[in-house]
């Protein structure tokens, strides 16, 4: 059930939710949340400077009409909690979203996503070996992981690129969620060993490339017309494109674009 359909049909009419100052989520919240004629508020962690020159995610966010503010990564949860109280003092029902939507309906709408990926490869005869995608909060690696088994395609590797977070933390939050999310499908599965999480395209942290090659890369995909950027989709490509490499992997690739901020430095 995605995030829209499962407010509506709840009866919400507010979201709060939080994110870095280039968040893929936030950005779509904001949309959903204008489309639907929803009050919207997002609590950002980053530099305001930066979010404040706009680009990208920023721009959009602005011409949603959603409201924002900047706070320490400390207060998020505090901000959040004012935010959910003043929508509720003005006679509104808001709806509470882990930042990256790391929440049952965020994970929901992956597993629907790749049943819909495999009702479309079911029509082209088409089947993948292996789905490369950016990996941040892990919900959505999480949800297109359960959704995999539950399509029957269990032996197709799914490979996280990390954006931001190190082996150790970012596979353990995926493992947990994705085990979580399994059981309201009815599966026991531990999803240890099944998750594949790469932080080797870290670089610095979000937001940062790692080398001049990432760079080089995202410039030479960016001037053949698909855009990608520097926080989100540009390294992800640039980690999988050197994993094939190395790997010499053969088979049918997809790689899953999440869009990013395009106001990439480059």
């Amino acid at each position: 059930m995605s995030y829209e359909h499962f407010l509506k049909q709840s009866g919400f009419n507010a979201i709060v939710t939080c994110g870095g100052i280039h968040s893929n989520h936030n950005r779509a919240m904001a949309l959903m949340a204008m489309a639907n004629g929803w009050k919207c508020h997002l609590v950002y962690h980053g530099s305001k400077s930066d979010f404040e020159k706009g680009g990208g995610n920023a721009d959009i966010v602005k011409m949603s009409g959603a409201s924002y503010e900047f706070v320490e990564v400390n207060e998020i949860s505090d901000t959040m909690n004012k935010a959910m109280l003043n929508f509720e003092s003005k006679g509104l029902k808001p709806y509470y979203i882990h930042g990256g939507g790391h929440d049952m309906p965020g994970g929901e709408a992956f597993v629907d996503a790749i049943k819909e990926l495999k009702r479309k490869c079911d029509n082209t005869g088409y089947k993948p070996n292996y789905i490369f995608v950016a990996s941040g909060t892990g919900s959505m690696q999480a949800g297109m992981a359960v959704g995999l088994d539950i399509v029957g395609w269990g032996d197709v590797k799914l490979i996280g690129i990390s954006i931001a977070r190190p082996q150790d933390r970012g596979k353990k939050v995926i493992v947990d969620f994705a085990n979580k999310l399994a059981k309201n499908y009815g599966i026991n599965k531990d999803y240890t060993d099944s998750i594949i999480f790469i932080d080797n395209y870290v670089g610095k942290g979000y937001d940062q490339r790692s080398s001049k090659a990432e760079r080089h890369f995202i410039r030479r995909v960016n001037n053949s017309g698909l855009l990608v950027d520097e926080t989100y989709s540009g390294k992800a490509m640039y980690g999988m494109m050197d994993i094939i490499k190395k790997q010499d992997l053969k088979g049918n690739i997809i790689f899953w674009l999440t869009g990013g901020p395009l106001n990439a430095k480059i």
